[in-house]
């Protein structure tokens, strides 16, 4: 299967050519190839600005720049017609071609590229040219559909190069792996530049935002369960998933209570379900048993209040009033970040008593993920093993393993941190931008500051906001190394999260952040696993990670001690990405 830039072709794409063999490229063509998409092509002399529907990269062959048209003929006046419904144009697919042929040989010379092997060809998979002889082109260099279906595209493709280096008397060498892929980070550096950084940033945040809604099909698909349990990796749309079931909910009538462990995220969950108003009850749970109780102070609480006298005097006030005759007051239970409250069979007393129907007959949806995000403890059962030995019976359960927040890359990464087998996830949705999150090795605190700063400045120069770039730490927010950033400017904009809003760069524990997200994320203050009373183990250790790294919607900057290099053994997706160094000259190209 042939490696796709981007991975995915987009859906409003209106050409069903482009679309067929994107398909057949990916499906059916090496693994060792890489293709890509629609690229831009740069000014060549004076010539307009232009695009070629595919290149492809392949080792041991070339480069070849591909054209694919759904419809293509020749009219009387010998223009093109390109579309039945289209004007006709003198425009040439097979002079496209070549274009894009020569913008990228003399792209790759510029770059001080040795000299490969450049083709192009014409692709009508599925319409016959009828006169397909001309002095205009080689014949090779047009596949028709009887062409198309007469062979693989694989052999198709190694055919045309096959004639092309024929055609040359003095055809260059094989292209090698290494070559390739110089010539691919080469080809996707220009991609990059093309968007300017705040207009990419911006893109890629609406591009997961959407992604993540379009995970609401499984909602739909599961509608009749009253009672359902869904087993999500990081970054697969649980959260989004989890505010629509409320909103569905509330549009069918019923009072809704949406839960979550950690303050931060409720308050977000507030700010997205506000439009629900009385109808839909967001908080914590604790904060939801103390307004039960009426124990809503800030004051300090220890351990055995939180997971013992608290819920114990929730669920007696709940049973008082059932055994009084009142009814339960929530038709629908939802909670978000399930696995942090299934820890606690006290707090599943509480939510049986505040559902009609309790949780052996009432309504509820519980979203978490629960092999990789159990930082607060270990539920030492599945997810299902989990709820059956509480409620007596085996909940229906549905698994979500597409990665619709992180870019490719940190997904890869963020796998490697939690010791995955493979990728852990079944796909990422979102197109790789090519660029590699950054990795920071310390030997101590005075480093580890130095990388902090260089981080943000890098962030800063590829054209994110201070508000765009959350540091998350191991410690509280308050004895994290952030907050001790004492030297201009970044003494002046960093701010705990809690008061950061979007002028400033915000810094807090990966413990309270979780649950939420952000455009780059900056983790720090890895220490090594022997320091005392520091780690559990390896395993709490690269828990924690995983939940750092799948915080972000686009950069991932990860500062560790320089003992973790050998124990996190990370390695890139693959070697044609581009490293932090090159994103600050990317960054910089733009501002100019």
């Amino acid at each position: 299967m042939a490696r796709m830039i981007p991975l995915h072709i987009p859906a409003a794409t209106p050409s069903a050519a482009e679309r067929q063999l994107f398909d057949e490229f990916q499906r059916a063509c090496p693994d060792d190839w890489i293709v890509l998409h629609s690229l831009d092509l740069a000014r060549r002399g004076t010539g307009p600005f232009g695009e070629t529907d595919f290149v492809v990269v392949a080792p041991e062959l070339g480069v070849m720049c591909v054209e694919a048209k759904t419809y293509l003929a020749r009219g009387a006046d010998g223009l093109w017609i390109v579309s039945p419904t289209e004007p006709h144009t003198s425009k040439s697919p097979f002079q496209q071609a070549d274009n894009a042929q020569y913008r990228i040989g003399d792209w790759l010379e510029e770059h001080r590229l040795p000299r490969i092997l450049l083709t192009s060809v014409v692709v009508v998979p599925e319409m016959d040219i009828l006169n397909k002889d001309s002095i205009e082109w080689a014949p090779w260099r047009l596949i028709d559909r009887a062409r198309y279906h007469s062979k693989s595209l694989e052999l198709l493709v190694r055919d045309t190069f096959a004639a092309q280096a024929q055609a040359l008397e003095n055809p260059p060498v094989p292209l090698t792996q290494d070559l390739a892929d110089r010539v691919v980070r080469t080809l996707r550096s220009e991609i990059e530049c093309y968007i300017s950084p705040k207009a990419r940033i911006a893109q890629q945040i609406d591009e997961a935002r959407r992604y993540t809604e379009e995970q609401f099909r499984v909602l739909d698909q599961l509608s009749e369960n009253p009672r359902l349990l869904v087993d999500g990796l990081a970054g697969t749309g649980k959260t989004m998933l989890a505010i629509e079931s409320a909103r569905r909910a509330v549009e069918s009538g019923r009072k809704v209570l949406l839960l979550c462990f950690n303050t931060l995220l409720a308050e977000w969950l507030v700010e997205e379900t506000a439009s629900l108003g009385d109808s839909c009850t967001t908080c914590t749970i604790h904060q939801y048993m103390q307004s039960i109780v009426g124990d809503e102070g800030s004051g300090s609480r220890d351990t055995r209040y939180y997971e013992e006298t608290l819920p114990e005097r929730a669920a007696n006030v709940l049973a008082n009033m059932v055994a009084a005759g009142k009814p339960a007051p929530f038709d629908e239970l939802v909670i978000d970040e399930a696995q942090d409250i299934l820890l606690n069979a006290d707090d599943l007393m509480v939510l049986d008593c505040a559902l009609v129907g309790g949780l052996l007959r009432g309504r509820w949806r519980f979203f978490g993920d629960f092999a990789y995000q159990d930082i607060f403890g270990r539920l030492g059962a599945t997810p299902r093993e989990q709820l059956a030995q509480i409620l007596g019976f085996d909940p229906p359960i549905v698994s979500l393993r597409e990665n619709c927040r992180n870019l490719p890359r940190v997904s890869h990464m963020a796998a490697q941190l939690a010791g995955m087998e493979g990728s852990g996830y079944t796909n990422c949705r979102r197109e790789d931008d090519g660029f590699n999150p950054a990795v920071f090795y310390c030997n101590g605190a005075k480093t580890a500051r130095k990388a902090l700063v260089a981080a943000l400045d890098m962030l800063r120069t590829e054209g994110f906001e201070p508000g765009q770039i959350v540091v998350l730490s191991r410690r509280s927010a308050a004895n994290c190394l952030a907050a001790k950033i004492d030297q201009p400017p970044w003494s002046d904009r960093l701010r705990p999260v809690v008061e950061a809003g979007s002028g400033y760069t915000g810094y807090d524990s990966i413990f309270r952040f979780k649950g939420r997200e952000a455009p780059a994320i900056v983790v720090m203050d890895i220490d090594a696993l022997e320091s005392e009373g520091r780690w559990s183990n390896e395993a709490d250790a690269r828990a924690l990670l995983y939940v750092a790294a799948t915080r972000s919607l686009s950069r991932f900057v990860l500062i560790a001690h320089e003992e973790w290099r050998e124990r996190l053994a990370l390695e890139p997706m693959d070697g044609t990405g581009l490293e932090m160094q090159q994103i600050v000259a990317l960054g910089q190209s733009r501002d100019d």
